[in-house]
């Protein structure tokens, strides 16, 4: 499938050994994996190394090509230095991202990361994760609990991130309240034990929040813990909603013939769905919810608090909450951070027992 770049480099072109590890203080980012195949067009600017007009970047194999003919490195990256900035256009969306951009080939897929400044990525994901209207204290908070995830390591092999929600959302260069949120935060992350902690957060929360065991099972993280959250009021995903799934496309999720049944055997306080059986075969509910959202869409079953019963030929489920459950509420801290708490405070409430640490050059 072909995707349409404009690259504007503002800091030059390289090309780079694909395993060439980011400088101290940067992390790197896997970015737009949903949105690119195998080819991309790639514009440079006009002193580009492959002449007049767009290049065909083209994965094949573990190697690149640009307009038919074999690249000589496995890395092509576009940008330098922690000053620089790649802008890319994906068909009508422009991506602007701090750093550089490298792209190479993995499996005959075109795999396109961001290697960023440590605070230019914090300030990324704390635009992407939080409206821009929102309090300045609840982005002091999540610009912190971002920085500890990228320190800790992403959700994929060898702690690799990602700019999607399973690792937390990110969409290149931020600009305003967000860059202030990772500058007054800045080097400043989350501990216990004097190791950063396992970051886990979600939208909404719907009035109690879950445990880290009902959720994901293994041992209870102490500062993970079910708390009842009053502050999340305003959320539109605080109130009910409802969704219909044919039996046919929920079978096909889970990757059955057919489903009959679903009952729900174990719930955690406040309602949080720890375990299924269906037709008689017991799931996590985590694994369930994550398989409905994989196949079908994440934002079609939106959290892990639920009720579900058979309507003829399909599922209704009936909900209220956003996300896991486990760890800040973004919600929630809105709204305590509109009662007048700080940063520290919100942090505080959410993961109890835990330090604000700073980070050594």
């Amino acid at each position: 499938m072909r995707r349409r770049f404009a690259a504007l480099l503002l800091f030059g072109l390289l090309a780079l050994p694909a395993a060439a590890q980011p400088a101290p203080g940067w992390v790197e980012v896997r970015v737009l994996e949903r949105r690119v195949r195998d080819k991309i067009e790639l514009y440079s600017a006009p002193s580009g190394a492959w002449g007049a007009g767009p290049a065909v970047i083209q994965a094949v194999g573990d190697g690149l090509r640009i307009n038919g003919r074999p690249f000589l490195r496995k890395a092509l990256v576009l940008g330098e230095g922690p000053q620089g900035v790649v802008s890319l256009q994906v068909d009508a969306e422009q991506r602007r991202y701090p750093g550089r951009v490298r792209l190479y080939a993995e499996g005959g897929r075109l795999v396109v990361v961001n290697e960023a400044p440590l605070e230019g990525y914090v300030a990324g994901v704390v635009a992407a994760e939080m409206p821009s209207g929102w309090p300045l204290q609840a982005k002091l908070a999540q610009a912190v609990l971002a920085r500890t995830l990228a320190v800790r390591g992403g959700a994929h092999q060898g702690g690799t991130l990602c700019d999607l929600t399973h690792c937390q959302a990110y969409a290149g260069l931020a600009t305003g309240e967000a860059v202030r949120a990772a500058e007054q935060t800045r080097a400043r992350i989350l501990s216990a034990g004097g190791a950063p902690i396992q970051v886990l957060y979600h939208s909404t929360c719907a009035g109690q929040g879950a445990d880290s065991r009902a959720v994901f099972g293994g041992t209870l993280v102490p500062y993970l813990l079910a708390q009842r959250d009053a502050f999340c009021a305003a959320s539109p995903f605080a109130t009910p909603w409802r969704v219909r799934i044919p039996a046919v496309q929920l079978a096909l999720a889970l990757g059955r013939k057919t489903v009959e049944v679903v009952t729900l055997r174990d719930r955690a306080p406040g309602g949080w769905v720890a375990g299924v059986e269906v037709d008689g075969t017991p799931l996590t509910g985590y694994r369930f919810w994550q398989a409905i959202g994989r196949h079908l869409g994440w934002g079609l079953v939106k959290s892990l608090n639920f009720e579900v019963r058979r309507e003829g030929t399909a599922f209704a489920f009936i909900g209220k909450g956003l996300g896991h459950g486990v760890g800040l509420c973004q919600w929630g801290a809105r709204g305590r951070a509109l009662a007048g708490w700080d940063w520290r405070r919100i942090l505080t409430a959410y993961y109890p027992g835990t330090h604000v640490q700073e980070l050594r050059p």
